[in-house]
């Protein structure tokens, strides 16, 4: 997440990390980024799609609502749970933490389709994107976001 010179948020690709596996040809790599990255990520041959997107862009919401990194997928791919963003923000709207937990869905076929779709179902809900209607704990967790993106000047990634 970077805050530009304009105080715009953009989201950048997180600098995927590039690894190659001893067991790969040399051409392949695995890329990913340890709490945004879908599980197929983490598979030699996994399939990317329109839906590791969506759950990318999930583990982003997630981390700004809750205020830290979702569980890793391959760490959940080992059997630890996503902890219910509910749990962690026990007053953010029952629908918006649904959207979310459907959107980094360990199997792509049970996530949103794109993310249009995974627009479409969190807009009907205006407040996780109206910031005067969004609940004290998001409205700070947010803040804290822009005053660290601020403290590095905007040129980093977080």
């Amino acid at each position: 997440i970077v805050l530009t010179a304009n105080n715009e948020i953009k989201i950048s690709d997180y600098g995927f990390l590039k690894n190659v596996s001893p067991y790969a040809d040399e051409d392949k790599t695995v890329h990913y980024v340890p709490g945004f990255a879908p599980p197929e990520s983490y598979r030699l041959n996994g399939i990317q799609s329109s839906c590791s997107d969506v759950y990318s862009a999930a583990a982003v919401l997630y981390s700004i609502i809750a205020g830290k990194k979702p569980s890793d997928a391959l760490n959940r791919m080992n059997g630890e749970a996503l902890v219910p963003l509910k749990e962690l923000v026990p007053d953010l709207p029952d629908h918006v933490g649904e959207l979310i937990a459907k959107a980094m869905n360990m199997e792509p076929a049970m996530r949103f389709r794109n993310a249009a779709e995974f627009r479409s179902c969190l807009t009907k809900e205006r407040e996780i994107f109206e910031f005067e209607n969004k609940p004290s704990s998001i409205r700070k967790h947010a803040d804290k976001l822009l005053r660290k993106l601020r403290r590095r000047g905007g040129n980093q990634s977080d």
